[in-house]
């Protein structure tokens, strides 16, 4: 997991998809809703509400932004109020079918917590969706209203667990009481909770979003039967991240004066020839490109591209990070450098029947 700063977890209601739709859950603005709804259920944990809940669409992407609700705190209808409100991580948890075990349904990286200031808290300082703007027949809740929000992200930076994957996100029974509340503060925000319990959720954390495989990487076509894997690539947003990584690297050979030379489409086992001359001799490199939309220096090499670094001396590899953000960064190694900094773990094999002995 990349070093996060501020590290919150949020209780949120149960839901298969979160893209609209009932959701199942036991806060009170839902309990509330269900005995009016005469929707209330009941199983061997408890009661329980199936409802028109506001976390409904908590992982609907909007025009590349995703809006989330949480639960507010105590019996006034406010929103979750950090001391700082942006570049937050945000693990939301929720009980399975609104009462059962506390596991992970997602996350969110670079949050944004957001309410409206101009109100007073004794009026509802959540945000309305931003899907009413342009459609004034979006769906209302359970009690007519509309649908609101209280943090939110690009689309890039939110990251949904399908439901047969939860399971393995489980928050021990043990420290449960610590998100018995909508809200409990890890890193970032001035928290009671003990130094054990605080130490427990930022372990959570990094346990929920080392399963993530990004699914925006370059070379996500090789792993999309990866178990970790949860969404496929989308090919729009992959190609965005081939282009931007390509061009950062182009601009960086051109100002040291090198000829640019494209093979991406010759299956080569690189992306760019660099060419310049030096003392009056033809420098010639192998430049294999990857990008990724993420924060960190993570990247996958097909088998070929694998045995091209192994066998050709004027390999290199021109690694983007943050590749469509303004904050891109990047790595430029040959290969000695790159195999001492970089961890390399195979993940898949081609297997074949042999013929018959």
């Amino acid at each position: 997991m990349m070093s996060y700063k501020k590290i919150v977890i949020a209780k949120i209601a149960w839901s298969s998809e979160y893209q609209g739709g009932p959701v199942f859950g036991n806060h009170k603005y839902l309990i509330k809703q269900a005995k009016k709804k005469k929707t209330l259920k009941k199983n061997e944990n408890g009661y329980y509400a199936l409802a028109l809940g506001h976390e409904a669409y908590n992982f609907r992407p909007y025009k590349g932004v995703v809006y989330a609700y949480i639960p507010p705190i105590g019996e006034q209808f406010v929103p979750p109020k950090p001391a700082e409100k942006d570049d937050w991580l945000i693990i939301f948890v929720s009980r399975i079918s609104g009462n059962g075990e506390l596991v992970a349904v997602g996350w969110y990286e670079r949050a944004s917590f957001c309410w409206n200031e101009e109100l007073d808290e004794e009026d509802s300082q959540y945000l309305i969706r931003k899907e009413y703007a342009d459609n004034p027949s979006f769906p209302l809740d359970g009690d007519n209203n509309h649908y609101h929000y209280c943090v939110e992200t690009e689309e890039l930076n939110a990251h949904f667990i399908p439901e047969e994957y939860r399971k393995q996100f489980k928050i021990d029974k043990r420290y449960e009481r610590i998100v018995q509340r909508s809200i409990a503060y890890a890193k970032g925000n001035k928290t009671v909770i003990s130094e054990d319990n605080r130490q427990y959720l930022i372990d959570f954390a990094k346990k929920v979003t080392a399963f993530k495989v990004d699914n925006n990487d370059a070379d996500s076509d090789a792993l999309s039967n990866k178990a970790a894997r949860f969404i496929p690539p989308r090919t729009e947003t992959k190609k965005s991240i081939e282009e931007s990584a390509i061009l950062c690297a182009e601009s960086y050979f051109k100002s040291l004066g090198y000829k640019i030379i494209d093979v991406q489409k010759e299956n080569l086992g690189w992306d760019i020839t660099i060419q310049r001359i030096i003392n009056r001799k033809l420098e010639e490199l192998h430049v294999e490109v990857k990008g990724t939309s993420r924060d960190e220096f993570h990247l996958f090499l097909s088998k070929n591209e694998y045995n091209t670094m192994l066998s050709d001396d004027n390999w290199r590899i021109f690694i983007v990070k943050n590749a469509l953000s303004k904050n891109k960064e990047y790595d430029y190694l040959d290969r000695k450098d790159f195999m001492k900094l970089y961890f390399r773990e195979p993940f898949c094999f081609e297997c074949q029947k042999k013929e018959k002995l």
